[in-house]
């Protein structure tokens, strides 16, 4: 399954505070975080959680797992879903890698969700660029 990016008539719309979130925490390229949705406003993002555990090697960010779950598990108390994944590239890179589409796919099939959020944070430019798998 490829990525879709999605334009200027989007499914998803990330509120603008958690927008400055990303754009402060993920400073440095291959950084990330998971993204949330209250359910009762499923296509706004509303909910960000910077990984300050996450491991960053060369081009690769691997997410602390254990602690993201913990996180995921507080937000479905609180009315928020997990809807997906945000990451920084180097320079211009916008689009999702390979790895990052793999990835992606893995999770939604694990989590049984009928698709995932994908996002690409460019610390150079300060743009957020938004995929749907």
């Amino acid at each position: 399954m490829s990525a879709k990016e999605m334009g200027g008539s989007t499914i998803y719309q990330i509120q603008e505070t958690v927008a400055s979130q990303i754009k402060l925490r993920l400073s440095l390229p291959e950084t990330g975080g998971i993204l949330g949705v209250n359910i009762d406003a499923p296509h706004i993002i509303t909910a960000f959680h910077y990984d300050s555990t996450g491991k960053t090697q060369g081009n690769t960010y691997t997410p602390d797992v254990d602690t993201l779950n913990r996180v995921i598990s507080e937000w479905a108390e609180n009315g928020i879903e997990f809807a997906g994944f945000v990451h920084s590239h180097p320079r211009r890179n916008r689009k999702l890698s390979p790895p990052d589409i793999e990835y992606a796919n893995k999770i939604k099939d694990v989590c049984d969700m009928p698709q995932i959020i994908m996002a690409i944070y460019l610390p150079d430019s300060g743009e957020i660029f938004t995929y749907v798998l």
